[in-house]
């Protein structure tokens, strides 16, 4: 689903832009507990935390490429299709339209899987977790990079009510993103780093 790999952008894996953004946000997101979710292919957490480890190491391109390995062997894992979309949306402008069709399909994966009852509480409550988290970044993607706040507004609108609550409570969304929205329908600029620290666009 990656467009391929030599189109990232030629920059050295210890760019300090690339350390420090990238490992902030991929820290939280490769992080989460997997262990409570039912039939995960094989290699697939090995896969994830080499990605986190890379990108730790300051070695992003090589988290980016180890990201492409698992969403070939979990194309429908939401979890991982988000993932690799979030990096897209904060790092990568040139990438946007690939973003928005990993969000896309984990919007459409999420919304399936959910109501498949076949997942125990804790995979579902993880699963219900990602599936936010895609309509969040797509939310992030409309307000950065298409600067269309009502689009952004409907996504964020969907982040809110999914949560899952209590245990996320989406302030992010209530108290810097949906008052980012209503500064740009007020012809308001806004930067990406005041929505966001991690996003540092790399193109």
């Amino acid at each position: 689903m990656w467009a391929g790999r030599a189109s990232w952008v030629e920059c050295g894996g210890n760019h300090p832009a690339m350390r420090s953004t990238l490992s902030l946000a991929l820290v939280v997101v490769l992080a989460a507990c997997r262990s409570a979710a039912p039939a995960e292919p094989e290699g697939l957490a090995s896969l994830l935390e080499r990605a986190r480890a890379e990108v730790d190491a300051g070695t992003a391109l090589d988290a980016l490429v180890t990201l492409d390995d698992a969403l070939a062997l979990a194309p429908q894992d939401v979890r991982v299709t988000n993932d690799a979309a979030l990096i897209l949306v904060y790092h990568f402008p040139s990438r946007v339209a690939e973003a928005e069709r990993l969000l896309l399909a984990a919007v459409e994966a999420g919304a399936r899987q959910k109501d498949s009852g076949e997942l125990p509480a804790q995979a579902l409550d993880l699963l219900i977790e990602a599936w936010g988290d895609a309509h969040q970044n797509l939310g992030v993607l409309e307000l950065v990079h298409r600067r269309n706040p009502a689009r952004a507004r409907e996504w964020f609108a969907k982040t809110v009510a999914i949560g899952p609550q209590p245990r996320v409570g989406r302030e992010w969304v209530t108290q810097v993103a949906l008052p980012a929205c209503d500064a740009l329908f007020q012809g308001q600029d806004i930067a990406p780093e005041d929505l966001d620290p991690r996003i540092a666009l790399l193109e």
